[in-house]
Formats: C-alpha cells, sequence, structure tokens
C-alpha cells in the first residue's frame, strides 16, 4: 500500500505483453522508472554462481520463459539482449555509499542495512530461504549505452517454444533473425546448449568463452559477438 512503485510492477506484470522477470531480477522494470532505460537494469538474485564470475566488460545474455496461459506445459523464450558489464559491488556498498543511492528502490538487492544490521528484503514472490547465499554473490550493474548494453522489454524476438510433451529441450523458430541469433550464440554449433526448461535433469549450463578460447582469442570472440547482438537488436526492432 505504501510503496506506488511495486504497485505499478503489479500492475504490469500480469499483461499478455510483459517480459519482466518475477521479483524484477534482472531488474528491466526498475531501471526503465528510475533511469527510463531499461539498459541501466542491475542483477542480483538468481545464478549466484555466474554472477561470482564476472568482471567488468563481461557479457551476459537475457531471455525470457513466459508459460503460455491457455495451455499447460507449454513455454515460450523471447531474447530480451545483453549487457556489458560494468561493475560488481556488495550490497552493503549500495545501502551505505550515496553514489549508489539510486539502487535501493529496485527490487532484486536482496538485503537491506538498518542500522548497519543487515535485512532480509524481497519485496515479492516466493522468498528465497538462501538469500544469504545467493546475496553474498556480487549485485551486477550493467554499462549503459546501445552498443554495450541493449535490452528489449517492448516487442523481444520469440527464438523458441517449449512442449512437455515433446521432450526436454525446447524447439527453436525457423525466422532468420532467430537462426542468426542462435549461430552467434552458440558460434555455429560449436556450444551445445539449450534454455532453461522445466526439467530438472536438462538444465542449461553459461558458456564461459575462456574455457574453449586461447587467451588470447577470448577479447576477440567476445567482441565480435558483441557487435553481433548489436546489429541484429537494430533489425529486431525494425520489425
Amino acid at each position: 500500500m505504501h510503496q506506488p512503485l511495486l504497485q505499478t510492477f503489479l500492475s504490469r506484470y500480469g499483461q499478455p505483453n510483459c517480459f519482466y522477470d518475477w521479483g524484477d531480477d534482472p531488474a528491466f522494470f526498475s531501471a526503465t522508472e528510475v533511469f527510463e532505460d531499461a539498459s541501466y537494469a542491475t542483477w542480483g538474485v538468481c545464478r549466484p554462481n555466474v554472477r561470482r564470475q564476472l568482471i567488468p566488460g563481461d557479457l551476459v545474455i537475457f531471455f525470457c520463459g513466459r508459460q503460455s496461459l491457455s495451455t499447460v506445459g507449454l513455454w515460450e523464450y523471447f531474447y530480451v539482449g545483453y549487457g556489458t558489464v560494468r561493475e560488481t559491488v556488495e550490497r552493503r556498498i549500495i545501502w551505505e555509499d550515496e553514489e549508489y543511492h539510486v539502487y535501493r528502490s529496485f527490487f532484486n538487492l536482496l538485503v537491506n542495512y538498518l542500522d548497519g544490521v543487515e535485512a532480509h528484503y524481497e519485496p515479492f514472490g516466493d522468498p528465497h530461504a538462501d538469500w544469504q547465499k545467493r546475496s553474498k554473490a556480487p549485485y551486477v550493474i550493467f554499462e549503459p549505452g546501445q552498443h554495450l548494453t541493449t535490452f528489449n522489454t517492448i516487442a523481444p524476438l520469440k527464438v523458441a517454444i517449449y512442449d512437455s510433451r515433446q521432450g526436454p529441450a525446447e524447439t527453436w523458430l525457423t525466422d532468420p533473425l532467430v537462426k542468426a541469433l542462435r549461430a552467434n550464440l552458440f558460434f555455429n554449433g560449436r556450444f551445445d546448449r539449450n534454455l532453461r526448461t522445466k526439467s530438472r535433469y536438462r538444465p542449461h549450463n553459461h558458456i564461459a568463452l575462456h574455457q574453449y578460447f586461447r587467451p588470447r582469442d577470448v577479447e576477440p570472440a567476445l567482441l565480435r559477438l558483441r557487435g553481433q547482438l548489436a546489429d541484429l537488436s537494430v533489425l529486431v526492432s525494425q520489425q
């Protein structure tokens, strides 16, 4: 009742054209409302194993999985965009350093500090029993700017469908833009990956380029991928 920003989020979340994550992590909604630009999003709740490994300059790709309201066991996947890591910070810094005060209204902080005491903070949704463990992984802030970070939460590209009756993996669409995206992300079949599905036996793992490329080739591969995604994002926006 006393959080107008939260009321606004909840009023939008149930709409058929909403691509926000439950819990607003990554914080696309908060960034859009506070900064009027989704590229100012942050990431602070899910995949702590990935967030622990990130350093400035790293590239993170986001998809939205949305469950069908009319068909049980059917999910649609949308490519939301990519973010370049600007910095990673501890939650306590956000509450103590005025440089980060603007992020205190975001919903994906997991904790707040009142009089120097850490307290659990998840405004809505099912609370995470392991919130303390998750909050120890860094809070990720992305570098805004169309070439470095581009998130499309208005009309993202639909890329795949998961139907539980047809096996544990999703089926990718054959649209030319989707085929180009998949080829770029998985380096023309070099990596065998799927998006996360409801099957606990087939989770997806993140792709750490430094584990597959020689050290001297990692940075060029990352820059090339980001350039490809930037070009593709322009084409998606023109559809």
